[in-house]
């Protein structure tokens, strides 16, 4: 059961951050940082369930090796999705959250592309 549950909760969760994601840019909000906030949350959420269901450095058959450059590559993304959001917490420019929610947004939409790439490949 909860094999299942990991198989497509990482997926739905990933529309639903795209969907955040949409919607936040057509209706182009006040509140830059609560929305900072969320995108973060869901994306790191969405990270960690696709780390866990893909078996990443608990199993010697997971889908990417924990010292390859795949690995190497998703924690550069991930530390800059870190530094992206303390940049865009601490900012006070509306215009430049604005643009940090648009960075970690891509680099999320990057990440996801590729993992799942890999995973297909696999």
């Amino acid at each position: 059961m909860f094999q299942s549950i990991l198989s497509w909760l990482p997926i739905a969760l990933a529309v639903g951050s795209g969907s955040f994601v949409l919607i936040t840019l057509n209706q182009n909000p006040t509140q830059w940082k609560l929305r900072i906030i969320v995108l973060f949350a869901l994306g790191l959420t969405v990270c960690i369930l696709a780390a866990l269901r893909d078996g990443y450095g608990f199993k010697s058959d997971s889908v990417i090796s924990f010292t390859g450059i795949e690995s190497m590559i998703f924690s550069i993304l991930g530390a800059s999705v870190f530094v992206l959001t303390a940049v865009g917490l601490f900012s006070s420019d509306p215009n430049t959250q604005a643009n940090i929610f648009k960075l970690i947004s891509l680099v999320f939409l990057i990440k996801l592309i590729a993992m799942e790439s890999i995973r297909f490949l696999a």
